[in-house]
């Protein structure tokens, strides 16, 4: 059913359903300001989500456009699902535009306005709507926020519990995506975010396995310049991130292997000579009680979620390092996961590496016999069209 409400002076429609699963709680799908809303809205949502998880973005985005030219706006889930699954697809721009999308189609007129609670000494509202609520008193007072506030609004923000519902003014949300209104707000505003900002949101991202959002939003960072990994093009230092960030970070970094952006450096994998990725995390000297944080959190990344075999170097404790037939054969498996082996492109790709992974692969077991290695080498070569050196 559906039914309008005003909140500070603007007009919205709602849609109010309950979860199957919880009699209590009933979610109120806050759609665009004077959009339209109709039975089946819900029944949108639910076939992007589906679509989206099963691989088929491309349905998902007909759906999401059928739904605006409707005047209808698609959840926060829904767009998050579609960009999710264009990037296991390596639809990097792509993904990156519907973000762009999300965020316009998503910002209300008045951002402060919309979470604020009634005053700042409310206690029976959460901490979010009271700093809100502050926001509209500087507002009154001719007082517009700058970065500092903005970093003081997101870190209070961020504090709220996670994976829970925030009630604000009827509302009901979750922080991860105030956090994602908070950034484009400030950057609407002419304000640039710094490092804390980038960090703070990369936290609420990761605790809600938002991770392909994660990597997108420390990826504008990086274009921004708030933050500078490479030390070279084999090797990255970590040692001003935050745990979470760094994840993003390494995350990235081995998706633009793949990628090989234009816009900024990447590790290449694809040359005749790749080298290892070098991986600087410190051993934990500036963490609180000298306990590293980012190392352990990278290596678990790389060997468990990843399937990636990396290891700490003999003579330097704060580094891991990860060999390139280890990079190459993750390559090769995250394009096959893709299901983009059709494109010719993506096939030009895998030609390029799999003489190499295969070359490496006998290096490794047929050392002894130099004679037969050099032999097959050279086979190798007249396959991929090499000439001698």
């Amino acid at each position: 059913k559906a039914f309008c409400i005003n909140i500070n002076g603007s007009k919205y429609k709602l849609n109010d359903y309950s979860k199957p699963k919880n009699n209590v709680l009933s979610i109120l799908y806050l759609t665009k300001p004077g959009a339209e809303v109709i039975s089946g809205t819900e029944k949108y949502n639910d076939a992007i989500e589906k679509f989206s998880i099963n691989g088929e973005w491309k349905k998902s985005l007909i759906l999401i456009q059928n739904m605006r030219e409707k005047n209808l706006s698609p959840s926060i889930e829904s767009y998050c699902e579609t960009i999710s699954s264009m990037r296991k697809a390596l639809e990097f721009e792509e993904s990156e535009s519907l973000l762009n999308q999300m965020l316009k189609d998503k910002m209300p007129n008045d951002l402060f306005g919309l979470y604020a609670a009634s005053n700042p000494n409310d206690s029976k509202s959460s901490q979010t709507a009271r700093v809100f609520s502050l926001l509209l008193c500087m507002r009154e007072d001719n007082l517009e926020p700058d970065v500092d506030t903005y970093r003081a609004v997101m870190g209070l923000c961020t504090k709220e519990k996670k994976n829970e519902f925030v009630v604000l003014s009827l509302l009901i949300f979750r922080l991860w995506h105030l956090s994602l209104l908070l950034l484009e707000h400030m950057q609407l505003n002419g304000i640039q975010p710094g490092k804390f900002i980038y960090n703070e949101i990369c936290t609420v991202l990761e605790a809600e396995n938002k991770y392909n959002l994660a990597d997108i939003i420390y990826e504008r960072s990086v274009k921004e310049g708030v933050f500078e990994p490479w030390n070279n093009d084999q090797k990255i230092d970590l040692h001003s991130f935050t745990a979470n960030t760094a994840r993003a970070a390494v995350r990235s970094v081995l998706t633009d292997m793949i990628r090989r952006p234009k816009d900024r450096p990447y590790h290449d994998i694809f040359n005749s000579n790749p080298s290892s990725l070098l991986i600087i995390t410190g051993v934990g000297k500036r963490s609180e009680e000298g306990v590293a944080v980012i190392k352990p959190a990278i290596l678990e990344m790389l060997n468990t979620e990843f399937g990636i075999p990396a290891m700490l170097q003999a003579h330097n404790p704060g580094c891991i390092e990860i060999f390139p037939q280890y990079l190459n054969k993750w390559v090769r498996q995250r394009i096959r996961d893709s299901d983009r082996m059709s494109d010719p492109e993506i096939s030009r790709m895998m030609l390029e590496l799999e003489p190499k992974s295969q070359i490496k692969d006998e290096l490794l077991d047929e050392r002894s016999d130099k004679a037969a290695f050099k032999k097959k080498i050279k086979v190798h070569k007249k396959t991929i069209g090499l000439s001698e050196p």
